[in-house]
């Protein structure tokens, strides 16, 4: 019904059943779990006889506490306020109760409501607790883990304790069923009900708590990422031995942490305060209570608990802790694998050897059998192995029969640079090969005096070995150089080219009977581009630098090369030879024809990369005027790569050295052309390097109407 202020639901009935007639099911129940406590100690090698009469605070094994715990409370012969006892009727408790009578009708009902027999006989079959209480034993201070075996002790003390109180595992599922039997206890109505309760039920529970502390408060997680080692080689030359170590391996692990009721934590204070007072309920406990629950307790609180506020919701928390920088180097704390790659292979705990060139990733984590059941902790690190390189330079390649060819030879990635030669037919040393040093090497060749004993082939080999070098099946290590009698000239060597436009290049072929040459184009990206069998080269629609390549028929090792820039109305490019040159190119280029401005003499270009680069090219030359050409000029020319320093050429130099500069085509705006020479290249200390260059240009006339953006 409703009213205007009130919402009343309809009339609930309920009717309360009283639990049914189980006759002996708490008995049965008992049996169960003296059965299952029987297989608890037959697996310890043990009986509950000898359990029942050893001295627990000296000789008891700390993994049967719970057992022994529970089996003086189900049937221990030393007294007579046990289980068995008060369902018998011959407990002196009866007599402390006011002589109460237990009630055994009630027990039975309740005991086969709650399904303690079925319980039981369920945990019969599950692997008994003996054995598996690691985390019971002197209590662990977390402030003294400092090494390995320390941080493994107490990682499974922590793991161990988590199983336990784990319901979903067999100890868990033991501990429940310890407890409930306790519980039972509270069944016998009397004034002295509570004190049996709070007795026995309380030793099992600060036990309980107790695991629970341990399974919190001590590490149990290595920190992510926290591994770190070093290895003293990470990458190998091909002929250097191993081993390569590693070492230092140091990890990190943390607790979880622990919120604790404040109620319950006084209660634990209280207890621990308090634990003689229950050595005198039952005889079995005298030293039992005073030394394990004091320990159990006293560790929890005077360490950790009892340093701590209690927060305004009334619970006090333990923040986890982490434990920083132990050393668990080798065996058996940590191991190595690899993960990938076969360039090493691991020889000991904390060794590798090269096997092979290439790479490999060694993974160093924390042994998967050890530190309880943490995930284990790791750290990857590539290892590499290097091939032997063996580079060879010819100062030509193309020669005429006899001529004396220089050569310089570089071996990288070796211990040992050492070489052996081979000589083609018909060639001889002109200089013997020597080691300059650091790997490299000079020689000279002397070609045969015939062409027919042409080409010349020069081979170095690595002699090195050791390492990987002695894996049976090793590649040899070596170059080759080849040099030709016969020459390819292509003309014109230089282009720059709108989409779409033409270029016919011509080849010529010298020191060959056959003139025929093949023709073949590759784009900026190094792929394919088309060229027609004749040497005419359409501009395709990707700007760039192409490069056009005519290979002698008689002679395949014999090319020659033309380089063409697709580009849009403006374009340069220019290429400087040698260690301190390179390649540059832009899309601005313009000119001033001599005598537009101020009556100036001289024609001048500049060319940059882009309207704010600081990369910046001047050429003046004597012509040409508008609409003049083509033809060649004398020219100067100075060029900034971008770093502060200027490279020139030109007539000025001292030695004097000429610029050329060339004009293929001029009509009044556009001029193309190109620049050769030799720049003077500034590189400390007030020397200078000389080296060849070329420019090719496309160039717009500055005082015009258009732009090279057009």
């Amino acid at each position: 019904m409703r009213g205007d202020d009130d919402f009343v639901t309809e009339p609930l009935r309920l009717t309360l059943l009283g639990l049914p007639p189980a006759p002996g099911a708490f008995a049965a129940a008992l049996d169960a779990f003296q059965a299952e406590l029987d297989r608890v100690f037959f697996a310890a090698g043990t009986t509950r006889d000898a359990v029942l009469t050893t001295d627990w605070a000296t000789s008891l094994d700390p993994s049967l506490f719970p057992a022994a715990i529970a089996q003086t409370v189900l049937d221990d012969p030393t007294h007579d306020r046990d289980l068995r006892d008060l369902l018998d009727g011959r407990s002196s408790l009866i007599g402390l109760l006011g002589g109460t009578s237990v009630d055994v009708a009630l027990l039975d009902r309740i005991a086969a409501a709650g399904g303690l027999d079925s319980l039981f006989q369920a945990v019969a079959g599950n692997p008994s607790l003996a054995g598996t209480s690691e985390a019971v034993g002197a209590p662990v201070h977390a402030t003294s883990i400092s090494s390995a075996a320390e941080l493994d002790e107490a990682m499974t003390r922590a793991w161990a304790a988590a199983r336990e109180i784990d319901p979903t595992t067999a100890t868990g599922e033991l501990l429940q069923a310890y407890g409930l039997t306790l519980g039972a206890l509270g069944l016998v109505t009397g004034p002295g009900g509570a004190v049996v309760t709070a007795g026995l039920g309380s030793a099992l529970w600060a036990y309980q708590t107790y695991l629970e502390g341990q399974a919190n408060l001590l590490p149990r997680h290595f920190v992510e990422g926290s591994l770190n080692f070093d290895l003293d080689v990470s990458v190998f030359e091909e002929d250097r031995p191993g081993p390569a170590t590693w070492s230092d391996v140091v990890v990190s692990a943390r607790s979880e942490g622990w919120t604790m009721d404040k109620v319950v934590a006084d209660f634990l204070l209280n207890l621990a305060g308090n634990a003689d007072a229950y050595t005198a309920w039952v005889k079995r406990l005298e030293d039992l209570p005073s030394t394990f629950i004091k320990d159990a307790t006293g560790w929890l609180f005077t360490t950790q608990l009892g340093t701590l506020p209690v927060a305004e919701s009334g619970y006090v928390e333990i923040p986890p802790e982490v434990w920083t920088d132990i050393d668990v180097t080798g065996a058996p704390w940590s191991e190595g694998r690899l993960a990938s790659g076969d360039a090493v292979e691991i020889t000991s705990a904390t060794t590798l050897e090269p096997i092979r060139a290439g790479e490999a990733l060694l993974t160093v984590e924390t042994d998967l059998s050890r530190f309880g059941h943490a995930t284990p902790a790791f750290q990857r690190r590539e290892v590499a192995v290097l091939p032997i390189e063996i580079d060879i330079q010819a100062g030509e390649t193309t020669v005429d029969p006899g001529a004396v060819v220089e050569l310089q030879i570089t071996v990288t990635n070796a211990l040992d640079t050492g070489l052996e030669w081979i000589l083609s037919a018909g060639a001889t040393w002109a200089e013997d090969p020597g080691e300059i040093g650091e790997g490299v090497w000079s020689a000279a060749v002397r070609t045969p005096a015939s062409s027919e004993q042409f080409p010349v082939q020069v081979t170095a080999i690595s002699t090195a070995t050791g390492g990987a070098r002695d894996t049976p099946g090793a590649p040899a290590r070596s170059a080759t150089v080849r040099i030709s009698a016969v020459s390819v000239i292509v003309d014109p060597p230089t282009a720059i080219l709108s989409e779409g436009e033409n270029r016919q290049f011509q080849a010529i072929v010298l020191g060959a009977d056959d003139t025929a040459v093949t023709w073949s184009a590759f784009d900026p990206e190094g792929m394919p581009a088309a060229i027609g069998a004749g040497g005419l080269f359409t501009a395709p629609s990707l700007t760039g630098s192409y490069l056009v390549v005519a290979t002698s028929v008689e002679d395949p090792t014999a090319e020659g090369y033309a380089n063409v820039t697709v580009a849009g109305r403006c374009y340069w490019t220019m290429e400087v030879q040698g260690p301190y040159g390179g390649r540059w190119s832009g899309p601005i280029v313009t000119h001033v024809y001599a005598g537009e401005v101020f009556e100036q003499s001289a024609y001048t270009m500049t060319f940059v990369q882009s309207e704010d680069s600081d990369l910046l090219g001047v050429v003046q030359a004597l012509g040409p005027a508008a609409g003049e050409g083509p033809g060649s000029w004398t020219a100067t020319m100075s060029f900034s790569p971008g770093v502060g320093t200027t490279w020139t050429a030109g007539d000025t130099q001292d030695p004097p050295s000429s610029v050329s500069f060339n004009v293929t085509s001029n009509d009044g705006e556009v001029v193309e052309g190109s620049v050769t020479g030799v720049a003077f290249i500034p590189i400390g200390g007030g020397e200078t390097h000389s080296a060849g260059y070329a420019l090719s240009f496309r160039s717009l006339n500055g005082l015009g109407e258009g732009t090279c953006s057009q």
